[in-house]
C-alpha cells in the first residue's frame, strides 16, 4: 500500500489473503424447512493485485479464491470469484461460487459472501513507510 503523503501516488501491488472467521449459516429447502445447521470455522484465501494502487483507493479481481469449513467436511466450495476494494485502510470481498453443504444432506448451493474489515499493519505504517503486511479484523457473511 502506497504512503498517505501521496494519497492518489500510484504504484502496483500484489497481496495473498489468508484467514478465519466463525460463522453461521443455516441451508433452507427449497419448501423453506431447514436442512441443515452448519456454525464453525471457515477458512479463506486468494491472491490480489492491482497495477494501479494509491493510499486513498484499490480495487481489482481476486484469483485463486478458495473457502472451506474447519474443519473441513461441511462446507467445500469450488469456483469461487470475488473483487476487492481497499479504500484506505476499509477493506471490503464480495464473491460467489458454487459449494457443496454436507451439513445439509450434501446439497449444491450457491454461496454468496462479503467480508468487511479494517487492515492493520504489521509491516510499515503507510506514513513513513509503505505497508507490506498486514491482517484484516473484521467479519464475515455468507449467504446461499
Amino acid at each position: 500500500m502506497p504512503l498517505a503523503t501521496s494519497p492518489l501516488a500510484c504504484a502496483a501491488t500484489s497481496f495473498t489473503l489468508a484467514g478465519s472467521s466463525t460463522v453461521t449459516l443455516e441451508e433452507d429447502a427449497t419448501s423453506g424447512v431447514t436442512v441443515g445447521t452448519y456454525s464453525g470455522g471457515l477458512s479463506f484465501s486468494a491472491r490480489g493485485a492491482s497495477n494501479c494502487a494509491s493510499f486513498a483507493l484499490e480495487a481489482d479481481v481476486l484469483s485463486n479464491v478458495a473457502m472451506a469449513s474447519d474443519p473441513a467436511g461441511a462446507i467445500a466450495c469450488t469456483g469461487l470469484s470475488a473483487v476487492y476494494v481497499r479504500t484506505g485502510f476499509h477493506f471490503r470481498v464480495q464473491g460467489s461460487g458454487s459449494c457443496t453443504l454436507t451439513f445439509a444432506g450434501s446439497i449444491s448451493a450457491t454461496l454468496q459472501f462479503t467480508m468487511v474489515g479494517v487492515l492493520v499493519p504489521t509491516q510499515g505504517d503507510g506514513l513513513t513507510t509503505p505497508v507490506t503486511a498486514g491482517t484484516i479484523a473484521g467479519v464475515t457473511l455468507l449467504e446461499s
